[in-house]
This record gives C-alpha cells, sequence and structure tokens, in this order.
C-alpha cells in the first residue's frame, strides 16, 4: 500500500467547513487552525490546513493544503486577499473557547451582534410636529438602554448624557435624522465596552458599539477592552498567494 505521513506540530484550536462558491461540484473543504507555543520565547505560531475534495462526473480529486504564520493578522489578511473572509471569520468564532487570542478578536464581533437586535421604540419619544422632542428625552432613552442591557446579560457600570467624555469625540456611526442620548459603560465577557445609544426621529432607541464591525480584527477607535482580573470579579456582580486547489 502507498501511503504518506505528514506531521503538523500544534493544538488544534478551530475548526470549520470551508464556504466556497463551487457550483455544479460535489465540493467539500475543512480548515483546521494549529496553535504552537514556542517554549524559550513563549510566542505563538499558527498553522493553517486546508484539506479539499472535489467530485465531477467520473473525476475527482484531493489537496491538502498548509499555510504557515507568527501571528493571527497576517493570516487573517492571507484569508481575506484569497476571497475567504468568511472563514476567517468562523475560524475566529470557532476558536474562541480555546484560544485567548481568537477570543480577544472574536468578542468585539460578539458584543456587535448582541447588540443587534437591542433596540426599544418609544412613540413618546418621536420627533414632534413642532421638531422637537418631549423633556427630558435623553434620560429616558438611557434609562430604556441601560433596562434593555441589563436583559442581555450585562453589566452596567456607568450612563451618562456626556458622549464627548465616554469618546474624546463623537462616534461616526450616526446618520441623518438620529440624536445623540448619552453613552453606557459595561461590561460583559471579561470586556468593558462603552455603547452609543440614540434616538431617531419615530423614536427608536438603538444602543450600538462606536464604530461596529463584524470583521475580527479589524481597526476599531473605541474598542472594547478586557477587564483587569480585579474588576472583573467586581462586575460579576450587579452594581500570501492563493493556491487554485487543483491538482
Amino acid at each position: 500500500m502507498d501511503y504518506q505521513v505528514m506531521h503538523f506540530d500544534g493544538l488544534l484550536v478551530a475548526e470549520v467547513e470551508v464556504d466556497d462558491g463551487h457550483r455544479g461540484q460535489d465540493y467539500a473543504g475543512r480548515l483546521l487552525l494549529l496553535r504552537l507555543v514556542d517554549p524559550t520565547s513563549h510566542r505563538r505560531r499558527w498553522t493553517l490546513l486546508e484539506v479539499r475534495t472535489v467530485a465531477t462526473p467520473g473525476f475527482g480529486f484531493g489537496s491538502v493544503r498548509r499555510a504557515a504564520t507568527p501571528d493571527l493578522q497576517t493570516l487573517r489578511t492571507h484569508l481575506e486577499e484569497c476571497g475567504q473572509a468568511n472563514d476567517w471569520r468562523a475560524l475566529v468564532r470557532a476558536g474562541a473557547g480555546n484560544d485567548a487570542d481568537l477570543r480577544a478578536l472574536w468578542t468585539p464581533v460578539q458584543i456587535d451582534l448582541d447588540l443587534e437586535g437591542s433596540s426599544v421604540y418609544r412613540r413618546d419619544l418621536r420627533i414632534g410636529e413642532d421638531g422637537q422632542r418631549p423633556s427630558g428625552w435623553r434620560w429616558t432613552a438611557l434609562a430604556e438602554a441601560v433596562e434593555r442591557l441589563w436583559d442581555l446579560g450585562y453589566t452596567v457600570v456607568e450612563a451618562t448624557r456626556d458622549v464627548l467624555e465616554v469618546f474624546g469625540g463623537l462616534p461616526h456611526w450616526t446618520r441623518a435624522g438620529i440624536s445623540l442620548a448619552g453613552a453606557v459603560i459595561t461590561a460583559k465577557y471579561d470586556y468593558r465596552a462603552a455603547l452609543v445609544v440614540a434616538v431617531d426621529g419615530t423614536g427608536e432607541v438603538y444602543i450600538r458599539t462606536a464604530d461596529p464591525n463584524l470583521d475580527p480584527g479589524a481597526p476599531r477607535r473605541f474598542a472594547p477592552r478586557p477587564l483587569t482580573p480585579i474588576i472583573a470579579a467586581r462586575n460579576s456582580t450587579p452594581a500570501g498567494k492563493c493556491g487554485s486547489g487543483s491538482p
């Protein structure tokens, strides 16, 4: 029997099916991400294995590709240049529970996902015929946001109308017709996040990070930050080139 053994050092931290655009073929593929920690320097290295099989009428083939990288940002760039941005996101999500570096990349995205359905509708906060909102609308919107965040499992540390004090500038995610009500400082997943609270013209209260992005590792001006162990304990209680894949 003719066989070949390939050895790859590292701990498997993520495994996902490949999100591929092949059509009219019986296609299958998997990505495996391995982490290796150098015992001397303690630096991490990463190995990505891509296993593909393709079957067409009367023909088929399989391939294994290996990519080694010194850091996750290099891996992110490689996959996105290869048109595999969805695979990058899936790998980070799958490995977030197994590796601290992957968890640090995924947690800001998870917070954005948590907040996608967090809006609260308050008709009494809409802009009236006189072009004004009711007196005290900012505190009302903040109170709604605080209650909604508690429902989502977030610890609310502070709520304030002073957006400039929290962010050092105005967030850019807002659009025409939306008024800033304030900001809320929250904690979840052992991370601290500053969130924007805003209200649109119809009275819908939005809660969002200042610069949401569903791409793990994308630059953020106001990224959520890890809590120190002491603060985390306090908040636990209320208060390259791409291959073709062909042989």
